[in-house]
Protein backbone atom coordinates (compact mmCIF):
# COMPACT_ATOMS: atom_id res chain seq x y z
CA UNK A 1 0.00 0.00 0.00
CA UNK A 2 3.27 2.43 -0.36
CA UNK A 3 3.66 2.94 3.87
CA UNK A 4 7.12 2.92 4.59
CA UNK A 5 6.25 3.55 8.47
CA UNK A 6 4.72 1.03 10.49
CA UNK A 7 4.24 0.79 14.10
CA UNK A 8 3.29 -1.44 16.75
CA UNK A 9 1.21 -1.41 19.59
CA UNK A 10 -0.73 -2.38 22.37
CA UNK A 11 2.40 -3.99 23.73
CA UNK A 12 3.34 -2.87 27.02
CA UNK A 13 0.74 -5.34 29.53
CA UNK A 14 2.26 -8.18 27.09
CA UNK A 15 4.84 -10.49 28.71
CA UNK A 16 8.67 -10.68 27.37
CA UNK A 17 7.77 -14.25 25.84
CA UNK A 18 4.63 -12.67 23.67
CA UNK A 19 6.65 -9.94 22.36
CA UNK A 20 9.21 -12.09 21.07
CA UNK A 21 6.70 -14.33 19.56
CA UNK A 22 4.94 -11.37 17.80
CA UNK A 23 8.90 -10.25 16.75
CA UNK A 24 9.60 -14.02 15.18
CA UNK A 25 6.09 -13.52 13.44
CA UNK A 26 6.57 -10.29 12.22
CA UNK A 27 10.07 -11.63 10.95
CA UNK A 28 8.34 -14.29 9.11
CA UNK A 29 6.21 -12.01 7.54
CA UNK A 30 8.43 -9.91 6.65
CA UNK A 31 10.06 -12.60 4.50
CA UNK A 32 7.14 -12.66 2.26
CA UNK A 33 8.22 -9.23 0.86
CA UNK A 34 10.39 -8.53 -2.19
CA UNK A 35 13.67 -6.96 -0.46
CA UNK A 36 13.12 -3.36 -2.19
CA UNK A 37 10.18 -2.84 0.05
CA UNK A 38 11.58 -4.29 3.14
CA UNK A 39 15.10 -2.15 3.19
CA UNK A 40 12.09 1.33 3.23
CA UNK A 41 10.26 -0.05 6.44
CA UNK A 42 11.23 1.79 9.39
CA UNK A 43 8.97 -0.16 12.22
CA UNK A 44 8.69 1.48 15.43
CA UNK A 45 7.09 -0.40 19.00
CA UNK A 46 5.28 1.51 20.73
CA UNK A 47 5.53 2.05 24.90
CA UNK A 48 8.05 -0.97 24.84
CA UNK A 49 11.47 -1.76 25.83
CA UNK A 50 12.95 -4.59 27.40
CA UNK A 51 16.47 -5.10 27.97
CA UNK A 52 16.21 -9.50 28.12
CA UNK A 53 15.01 -9.32 24.49
CA UNK A 54 16.46 -6.40 22.73
CA UNK A 55 18.56 -8.73 20.72
CA UNK A 56 15.47 -10.36 19.78
CA UNK A 57 14.01 -6.93 18.53
CA UNK A 58 17.47 -5.78 16.73
CA UNK A 59 17.10 -9.20 15.08
CA UNK A 60 13.52 -8.39 13.80
CA UNK A 61 14.71 -5.13 12.07
CA UNK A 62 13.03 -3.70 14.84
CA UNK A 63 14.33 0.62 13.54
CA UNK A 64 13.18 2.28 16.76
CA UNK A 65 10.77 2.46 20.03
CA UNK A 66 9.53 4.71 22.89
CA UNK A 67 9.53 4.30 26.74
CA UNK A 68 8.69 6.74 29.56
CA UNK A 69 9.36 3.59 31.98
CA UNK A 70 13.27 4.98 33.07
CA UNK A 71 11.98 8.34 32.93
CA UNK A 72 9.06 7.28 35.23
CA UNK A 73 11.05 4.90 37.49
CA UNK A 74 12.59 8.33 39.18
CA UNK A 75 9.98 8.59 41.27
CA UNK A 76 7.92 5.66 41.01
CA UNK A 77 9.50 2.93 42.77
CA UNK A 78 10.77 2.95 46.57
CA UNK A 79 13.99 1.44 45.80
CA UNK A 80 14.63 1.79 41.70
CA UNK A 81 14.78 5.24 41.29
CA UNK A 82 18.29 6.04 40.26
CA UNK A 83 20.24 3.76 37.22
CA UNK A 84 23.72 3.91 38.04
CA UNK A 85 26.74 4.38 35.27
CA UNK A 86 27.20 0.15 36.66
CA UNK A 87 23.78 -0.72 35.66
CA UNK A 88 22.71 -0.73 38.48
CA UNK A 89 19.33 0.04 39.87
CA UNK A 90 19.48 2.88 43.42
CA UNK A 91 16.79 4.06 45.62
CA UNK A 92 16.72 8.07 45.85
CA UNK A 93 16.70 9.38 49.32
CA UNK A 94 12.95 10.89 50.54
CA UNK A 95 13.32 14.04 51.85
CA UNK A 96 9.86 15.47 50.79
CA UNK A 97 9.65 19.34 51.15
CA UNK A 98 7.33 20.44 53.69
CA UNK A 99 6.22 23.32 51.18
CA UNK A 100 3.67 20.93 49.48
CA UNK A 101 0.53 20.77 51.38
CA UNK A 102 0.24 17.26 50.77
CA UNK A 103 3.36 16.48 52.70
CA UNK A 104 2.31 18.75 55.45
CA UNK A 105 -1.08 16.47 55.22
CA UNK A 106 1.01 13.01 55.18
CA UNK A 107 2.90 14.32 58.02
CA UNK A 108 -0.37 15.23 60.10
CA UNK A 109 -0.09 11.91 62.00
CA UNK A 110 3.24 12.16 63.20
CA UNK A 111 2.12 14.48 65.76
CA UNK A 112 4.98 16.83 65.57
CA UNK A 113 4.76 20.89 65.10
CA UNK A 114 5.67 22.11 61.95
CA UNK A 115 7.88 24.13 63.26
CA UNK A 116 10.12 21.20 64.69
CA UNK A 117 9.48 19.10 61.03
CA UNK A 118 10.76 22.03 59.29
CA UNK A 119 13.77 21.83 61.54
CA UNK A 120 13.80 17.95 60.74
CA UNK A 121 13.98 18.49 57.25
CA UNK A 122 16.58 21.16 57.01
CA UNK A 123 18.76 18.46 59.23
CA UNK A 124 18.38 15.88 56.49
CA UNK A 125 19.53 17.84 53.54
CA UNK A 126 22.07 19.38 55.27
CA UNK A 127 23.24 16.40 56.19
CA UNK A 128 23.42 14.46 52.94
CA UNK A 129 24.97 17.79 51.45
CA UNK A 130 27.48 17.06 53.86
CA UNK A 131 28.36 13.76 53.65
CA UNK A 132 28.87 14.13 49.54
CA UNK A 133 31.37 17.01 50.98
CA UNK A 134 32.86 13.88 52.67
CA UNK A 135 32.06 15.93 56.41
CA UNK A 136 29.57 13.16 57.38
CA UNK A 137 29.35 9.88 58.39
CA UNK A 138 26.99 6.96 56.50
CA UNK A 139 25.24 6.44 60.40
CA UNK A 140 25.09 10.20 61.34
CA UNK A 141 23.51 10.50 57.71
CA UNK A 142 20.67 8.52 58.20
CA UNK A 143 20.24 8.99 60.90
CA UNK A 144 18.71 12.19 59.94
CA UNK A 145 17.36 11.27 57.17
CA UNK A 146 15.50 8.30 59.27
CA UNK A 147 14.55 11.34 61.80
CA UNK A 148 12.29 12.53 59.36
CA UNK A 149 11.16 10.52 56.39
CA UNK A 150 10.33 7.30 58.66
CA UNK A 151 7.63 10.17 60.46
CA UNK A 152 5.89 10.14 56.70
CA UNK A 153 2.74 7.75 56.57
CA UNK A 154 3.36 5.11 54.27
CA UNK A 155 1.37 1.93 53.54
CA UNK A 156 4.83 -0.25 52.38
CA UNK A 157 7.93 1.76 52.91
CA UNK A 158 8.41 1.66 57.15
CA UNK A 159 10.87 -0.82 57.21
CA UNK A 160 14.45 -1.46 57.45
CA UNK A 161 14.48 -2.64 53.63
CA UNK A 162 14.20 0.89 52.81
CA UNK A 163 16.89 2.22 55.15
CA UNK A 164 18.98 -0.68 53.62
CA UNK A 165 18.60 0.80 50.24
CA UNK A 166 19.23 4.37 51.34
CA UNK A 167 23.02 2.80 52.92
CA UNK A 168 23.45 1.19 49.42
CA UNK A 169 23.16 4.34 47.89
CA UNK A 170 25.00 6.35 50.05
CA UNK A 171 27.91 3.67 50.57
CA UNK A 172 28.48 3.68 46.46
CA UNK A 173 28.71 7.66 45.76
CA UNK A 174 26.95 6.71 42.75
CA UNK A 175 26.79 10.08 41.32
CA UNK A 176 30.46 10.66 41.71
CA UNK A 177 30.61 8.11 38.76
CA UNK A 178 28.23 9.43 36.65
CA UNK A 179 29.87 11.90 34.23
CA UNK A 180 26.47 13.07 32.40
CA UNK A 181 25.01 16.83 32.71
CA UNK A 182 22.58 16.32 35.88
CA UNK A 183 24.99 14.49 38.14
CA UNK A 184 27.77 17.05 37.13
CA UNK A 185 25.82 19.77 37.86
CA UNK A 186 23.71 18.82 41.09
CA UNK A 187 25.98 15.71 42.57
CA UNK A 188 24.10 14.44 45.19
CA UNK A 189 20.61 16.05 44.92
CA UNK A 190 19.92 13.91 41.73
CA UNK A 191 19.62 11.09 44.28
CA UNK A 192 16.95 13.20 46.58
CA UNK A 193 13.45 12.14 45.97
CA UNK A 194 11.81 15.76 46.50
CA UNK A 195 10.15 18.10 44.23
CA UNK A 196 9.51 18.02 40.67
CA UNK A 197 12.32 19.43 39.66
CA UNK A 198 14.94 17.00 41.03
CA UNK A 199 12.69 13.91 39.88
CA UNK A 200 12.77 14.77 36.69
CA UNK A 201 16.37 15.51 36.46
CA UNK A 202 16.65 12.44 37.75
CA UNK A 203 14.52 10.86 34.97
CA UNK A 204 16.48 12.92 32.43
CA UNK A 205 19.59 11.06 33.75
CA UNK A 206 17.82 7.61 33.61
CA UNK A 207 17.28 8.39 30.00
CA UNK A 208 20.44 9.21 28.88
CA UNK A 209 21.88 6.08 30.45
CA UNK A 210 19.28 4.32 28.81
CA UNK A 211 20.16 5.38 25.37
CA UNK A 212 23.97 5.13 26.13
CA UNK A 213 23.48 1.47 26.57
CA UNK A 214 21.61 0.53 23.37
CA UNK A 215 25.31 0.75 21.46
CA UNK A 216 26.11 -2.75 24.40
CA UNK A 217 23.65 -4.92 22.53
CA UNK A 218 24.76 -7.22 19.77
Amino acid sequence: MGYRHIAFGGLVPRSDKEIVEILQALTEARKQLPSAINDLLWIHLFGVFRPKIQAEVRRAGISSFDSATYFRKAWLRSDQNYLGPDGKWYAAIRVPPTSDPRTVKRLEDSGVSLKELKKLEKNALNALHEFADGNRSIGWTLRAVQQYDFLLSRSDDHSENLLEAYRKTLEGRIWEKCSCKVCASIGIDALIFRGYNRNKRRGAHNTQLLYNSLRTYK
